[in-house]
């Protein structure tokens, strides 16, 4: 499970740049907000936003149960051909 720690004008700015560190989609992570950050006046005493993102935990993303090996003849409508006796 990928973990990091990101920096940012804000919050929006942070999660863009850990999604792209970790190459992954919004909906693949867990974002944990630590500082929202603050623009500060005329851009003195200001404060960066704060996250940290960690890859979400799938369960048994990896198994397939055995309900679901189903042959492709069967999933798809396939029908083998009829074998015709040649006289």
């Amino acid at each position: 499970m990928k973990e990091i720690k990101v920096e940012g004008k804000n919050i929006a700015d942070a999660l863009e740049k850990g999604l792209k560190k970790l190459l992954l989609r919004r909906d693949q992570v867990e974002v944990e907000v630590l500082n929202e950050g603050k623009k500060g006046i005329l851009g003195i005493g200001g404060k960066k936003a704060c996250l940290i993102i960690r890859e979400k935990r799938w369960e048994g993303s990896h198994s397939v149960k055995p309900e679901e090996k189903k042959t492709t003849a069967k999933k798809h409508n396939y029908k083998k051909p009829r074998q015709t006796e040649e006289e």
